[in-house]
């Protein structure tokens, strides 16, 4: 477990892993989380052989496997209310030698690690947005072959905040001008307006 590489990526900007709900499974469930298939699919304890898994975080670990090397589905957390930006998320995953990983956010690039054994966890992370206008964030994490896999010790960081377009309001400015020449007189009246810090 490279906890250097995790710190790397919990350094870049402002924790938000309060929003995440269950990260590190400590409910003992799978509360907050979506994991649609799989016979042996829930929090478990880090302490049984089994399941044991370098990196945790607590007394549980996520685990899911399916007999017959049967595909196993990705585990999955929408959150909603937060702020439109940049960030990053970084979790603790294992599974049998030489698989490889995955997490992603709102379905953006995957980012991977290969696994050394079955219970030594590596560090895998990826970055991604929420665009202007939503607020809504899907953590994702499995393997790209469809194998089993443990996870834990989700967190969030935000690495920048996009700031909403400010556009003035628009100003009305009333312009008269007038011209007179012996016997005539004219009247000019004009209206403009002028739009500012858009």
């Amino acid at each position: 477990y490279n906890e250097a590489a995790y710190k790397a990526v919990t350094s870049k900007g402002t924790d938000m892993t309060s929003a995440i709900t269950n990260p590190s499974f400590e409910t003992g469930d799978l509360t907050g989380w979506a994991c649609t298939n799989g016979e042996d699919t829930d929090a478990k304890d880090n302490s049984n052989g089994t399941y044991t898994m370098s990196g945790c975080d607590g007394a549980k670990v996520f685990n899911t496997w399916k007999a017959d090397g049967a595909v196993c589905a990705s585990v999955t957390q929408t959150i909603t209310g937060l702020k439109a930006g940049k960030y990053a998320v970084v979790a603790t995953m294992a599974s049998d030698a030489a698989h490889e990983l995955y997490v992603s956010l709102n379905g953006g690039t995957q980012g991977t690690a290969t696994t050394t054994d079955k219970g030594t966890g590596v560090v895998v992370s990826a970055e991604g947005e929420i665009a202007l206008g939503s607020n809504e964030l899907t953590i994702e994490a499995g393997t790209t072959d469809g194998g089993w896999f443990k996870a834990d010790n989700f967190k969030l960081v935000l690495i920048e905040e996009y700031a909403e377009p400010v556009i003035a309001d628009l100003k009305l400015t009333d312009k008269v001008a007038t011209t007179a020449t012996p016997g005539d007189y004219n009247l000019t009246y004009t209206r403009s307006f002028t739009k500012a810090n858009i």
